[in-house]
């Protein structure tokens, strides 16, 4: 493997790309108002002061109804958010009438024994509508910001790396055998690469027979949060790219690398993709 160094950041949770303020609406009703506080808070510099990036916010369509197994699949995912490497600080933002409101994400935090006290809570309703809710948001990321530990540079390497690989579309036999041998080097330094179960790529014969890979069997649940370094294959409940990717991000990786068969695919607001291709009409065409 190559002798491949980057910078990262040492804070409190560890060593990671970037450290991240995370707005995490719990409903599609609390999802428009977080984003226009985290245009707000990048628009105030603040994060600058402290490390933080950028702000972001989550909007989804889940929350307001039972659509998404409130009791399964969405705590799974908004926890693999908040719980995220790339998350220095993270504020839930109810609408307050929805199913799935801060009262049922904070009892989802006690089974998963995190505290209530290291994250931030407001309401659209309660704490009296838009302005006030975007003035309480802005105050408790100043005033946590302030109260954080300092942020380290540091140096990682391809142990250091947590990649997920994907693909839209059939992937030309040489992106397949490239792909494989960067997981190679990944995972044989000790990083961490995880691929979606129904991940085209994993249908490309030359990406398997150069990881050895005979079976595809899942080693994690849909947006499970990886704890061991390794190769993972994630659980797939659907075939939609966006909810596949939303899985994916869930888990911990820190970047998505995809094989572009036809045409570039929609990314994820938190984690940075880049999509790369070996088709000629699709270079020429999309390319930068």
């Amino acid at each position: 493997a190559p002798n491949f160094q980057f910078p990262l950041i040492n804070s409190r949770h560890g060593k990671s790309t970037e450290q991240i303020g995370l707005i995490l609406p719990t409903s599609l009703c609390a999802g428009q108002i977080g984003q226009m506080a985290a245009r707000r808070l990048n628009h105030s510099k603040m994060g600058e002061k402290y490390g933080i990036s950028r702000f972001v916010a989550l909007a989804h369509t889940e929350g307001c109804g039972v659509s998404s197994s409130p009791e399964r699949l969405y705590p799974r995912t908004m926890l693999g958010y908040l719980m995220h490497p790339m998350v220095g600080q993270a504020l839930f933002l109810e609408h307050g009438c929805e199913v799935t409101h801060n009262d049922f994400m904070a009892e989802e935090l006690k089974k998963n024994g995190l505290s209530l006290s290291d994250y931030g809570w407001a309401s659209i309703q309660l704490d009296g509508g838009i302005e006030k809710v975007l003035n309480k948001v802005e105050d408790w990321f100043a005033k946590n910001l302030a109260e954080q530990a300092k942020t380290h540079a540091a140096t990682g390497s391809l142990a250091d790396l947590r990649v997920a690989l994907t693909a839209s579309g059939a992937v030309k036999p040489e992106a397949a055998e490239a792909l494989a041998q960067v997981a190679q080097w990944i995972v044989g330094a000790g990083g961490t690469v995880l691929v979606p179960e129904n991940s085209d790529l994993l249908k490309a014969e030359d990406f398997a027979a150069t990881l050895g890979l005979r079976t595809v069997e899942p080693t994690l649940a849909y947006a499970q949060p990886f704890k061991q370094a390794g190769f993972h294959i994630m659980q797939t409940p659907t075939k939609h790219w966006v909810e596949t990717l939303v899985g994916t991000a869930a888990c911990g990786v820190e970047a998505i690398v995809s094989y572009v068969g036809h045409q570039p695919m929609p990314g994820n607001p938190l984690v940075p993709m880049v999509q790369l291709s070996a088709e000629e009409t699709v270079r020429s065409k999309f390319a930068d």
